[in-house]
């Protein structure tokens, strides 16, 4: 069962690694970006990838934020002790 786990585990990460890494591969047509103090001009995967970044960056603030830490005891979500009876 274990195994069959990793191998779930592998290709659940591999598949949309490879299907990100064909679209941007594909994608270097050069686009025009308005930010609102610059226009910056660079190839689509530039800014497929610049956005990766971000998310990325947000989505490990959300989780340091909503995370509990081993050493602290005021999480929020406490896990049910075993009965030792």
């Amino acid at each position: 069962m274990n195994g069959q786990m990793n191998k779930l585990r592998f290709l659940a990460i591999t598949v949309p690694a490879l299907v990100v890494v064909l679209v941007v591969l594909q994608s270097t047509q050069a686009v025009e970006t308005d930010l609102p103090f610059l226009t910056l001009i660079m190839p689509n995967a530039g800014v497929f990838f610049g956005t990766l970044l971000i998310g990325f960056a947000i989505g490990l603030f959300i989780a340091k934020q909503t995370s509990c830490p081993a050493r602290n005891g005021n999480c929020p979500i406490k896990k049910p002790r075993k009965n030792l009876q």
